[in-house]
């Protein structure tokens, strides 16, 4: 078998394999979940009516992305908050800019 052929079957055997994994393996919905049990509490401890906190899912994703209304100060303090969490296995913390556009919000 030639190295290149070698290289495609690799490639594809890892492909499949991590799709299998988090996919219908489901351990990409898992670590979503546990994730999101973490968030939560912290969120509510706030007290800051209608702002909530979810996870990409479609593409799934470890991106946090806050909706709500709240002034600058607020938005900062929530993502600084998350961070001091120490919340292991999120990737990014963010408001979400496709729901400030939606409500007229420029911030």
């Amino acid at each position: 078998m030639s190295p290149i052929l070698k290289l495609w079957f690799g490639l594809a055997a890892t492909a499949l394999s991590a799709w299998l994994f988090h996919g219908p393996g489901g351990f990409g919905e898992r670590l979503l979940g546990k994730l999101d049990r973490q968030v939560q509490p912290i969120v509510a401890r706030q007290e800051l009516a209608g702002v909530t906190a979810r996870f990409e899912r479609n593409p799934m994703s470890r991106d946090l992305r806050f909706r709500g209304q709240a002034n600058d100060f607020q938005r900062t303090r929530f993502v600084e908050i998350i961070g001091e969490a120490g919340i292991r296995g999120i990737r990014s913390v963010a408001w979400d800019p496709d729901y400030a556009r939606s409500t007229g919000d420029a911030r």
